[in-house]
């Protein structure tokens, strides 16, 4: 429900695809992960994220609402396999780890896939991705786009987790030697994108 993240679209059709008994949801604000239980195997998250939280729906404000916080991710994902599409998931994983079982996982670094994050990142380096413009932003989340589908298909068509990551670097590396050798892009534009 937040257009900054309307682009994950095709994520979402693809894992309804792929496991269409698969409980899909959009929290409500405030309900911290009320629907992951105790039969909870598999959370796939979409959405925003923070070393420390992500987030779930808009509020009645407009706002980013917490889903999870690293106390309450720690507790509900405990035993839990999970795949946190989120901007710092890595980050925020590496904290509720601290206090959680979890044996198989997915997760991500900063992503910088609307201007408003990536002008945040420019009051704090005035280079970060200095040389960006809108067709690269947008090559960049189809790429993101492009490699989470396949990376989801490659983890069912081998009945792994580990099957998702590796499809998704595998994309990923073609992709970047599109950049380098068919995008008639100058040097720092496509190292930035790379």
């Amino acid at each position: 429900l937040d257009n900054s993240i309307g682009f994950l679209q095709p994520i979402l059709n693809e894992l309804n695809s792929l496991f269409p008994n698969a409980v899909t949801l959009r929290p409500q604000p405030g309900t911290y992960g009320s629907a992951i239980s105790d039969e909870t195997e598999l959370v796939i998250f979409l959405g925003h994220g923070t070393p420390s939280q992500l987030y779930g729906s808009l509020n009645d404000s407009g706002e980013k609402s917490v889903f999870l916080n690293v106390t309450n991710g720690s507790l509900l994902l405990d035993g839990v396999d999970i795949i946190l599409f989120a901007c710092n998931s890595d980050d925020y994983f590496r904290k509720i780890k601290r206090n959680a079982e979890i044996d198989c996982y997915v997760t991500f670094g900063d992503m910088p896939t609307d201007w408003e994050h990536i002008n945040h990142n420019r009051d704090q380096d005035a280079n970060f991705l200095k040389d960006f413009e809108e067709e690269h932003l947008e090559y960049y989340k189809t790429v993101i786009v492009e490699s989470v589908v396949e990376g989801f298909k490659n983890g069912v068509r081998t009945n792994s987790i580990i099957g998702i990551p590796k499809r998704i670097s595998f994309v990923v590396n073609q992709k970047i030697n599109e950049v380098i050798l068919e995008r008639n892009w100058s040097k720092p534009q496509k190292l930035q994108m790379i």
